[in-house]
């Protein structure tokens, strides 16, 4: 009778730890913040705080929204699927699936007005293992397939248990905040460093000043691999030639282009290729300054 009952209390012991395997509360993000308006990057933290039961799902509560949907995220894990749910009329959506092999896909759903959704393609590019802490993780690296999607930064490395590391949820490419990349990730087992950056430390960028041209020009693939596209679209009463600079996350100027002359008779967008396989991994800042003295900045992470 002892062992029945002990072997009954192993079963519940067990189940409740593979229930509670993921994101148990108190467990922490802390990512990078900053605006167009920013001259520097704040930490943007995101916690587990609670659970709860939503159609006979067993939900994480989190105290970050995805997507603005409400103040709040409630997210549930499953098959190595993890959903979020959105609210009552949109329900559950796929955001990670870890079952997914090398060169297979999967499709996220997000809201972009009103009732309406839109979808994006995500393909796993590659996978593998990654030892953090002692422990290993299982590891992705994807990236969208729907370019012109209003997804933001939702490529790249992927760990199980943790997520994707430059910004857990995707955000909207012509949103004015941005999330990203991870500093830190801490649960109840262990603390992971991602980023020299103490996780409760406003960094300041050098003497940077972004403006209201922030949405005249883009900058993509962000991460970056080989080579980054600065395009620019423009009206013809502005200035027509650029200065580009780029500079390390320490402040350093490591590139320049001088009177980079973008107008051509007739055509009111021109881009121009920057290559970036000559920098090693990390964070950059590209500085694009106008004739005018107006300036704008973009982070960008080279993977």
């Amino acid at each position: 009778m002892n062992k029945l009952l002990f072997t009954i209390a192993c079963f519940f012991f067990t189940t409740s730890l593979v229930a509670q395997s993921w994101a148990p509360v108190g467990t922490k993000w802390t990512y990078s913040a900053y605006s167009q308006l920013s001259s520097g990057e704040s930490p943007w933290v995101m916690e587990c705080i609670g659970d709860t039961v939503i159609a006979g799902k067993s939900c994480r509560i989190f105290n970050k929204a995805f997507l603005g949907w409400g103040y709040k995220s409630f997210l549930y894990y499953e098959n190595d699927k993890i959903f979020v749910y959105s609210n009552a009329q949109y329900g559950f959506h796929l955001l990670y699936d870890f079952s997914v092999k090398a060169g297979e896909t999967y499709q996220i759903i997000y809201p972009v007005y009103d009732n309406i959704l839109d979808t994006s393609i995500i393909i796993v590019d590659s996978i593998g293992k990654t030892i953090l802490a002692g422990d290993t993780f299982s590891t992705q690296y994807v990236r969208n397939l729907t370019p012109y999607s209003d997804y933001w930064q939702f490529g790249g490395k992927v760990i199980k248990s943790i997520g994707n590391l430059n910004c857990f949820f995707p955000g909207f490419m012509h949103q004015h905040f941005y999330i990203g990349p991870i500093r830190c990730y801490q649960d109840s087992l262990r603390t992971i460093k991602f980023s020299k950056v103490p996780c409760d430390t406003d960094i300041v960028w050098a003497t940077f000043t972004p403006n209201y041209l922030e949405d005249s020009i883009k900058t993509y693939p962000n991460p970056v691999g080989s080579n980054l596209w600065i395009e620019f679209q423009f009206n013809y009463q502005d200035p027509f030639e650029y200065d580009i600079d780029i500079y390390s996350s320490t402040g350093a100027k490591i590139h320049s282009e001088s009177g980079v002359n973008i107008s051509v008779t007739g055509i009111n967008e021109r881009k121009i290729k920057i290559p970036f396989e000559r920098f090693s991994k990390g964070i950059y800042f590209i500085k694009i300054t106008t004739t005018n003295g107006q300036t704008v900045i973009r982070k960008i992470i080279k993977a």
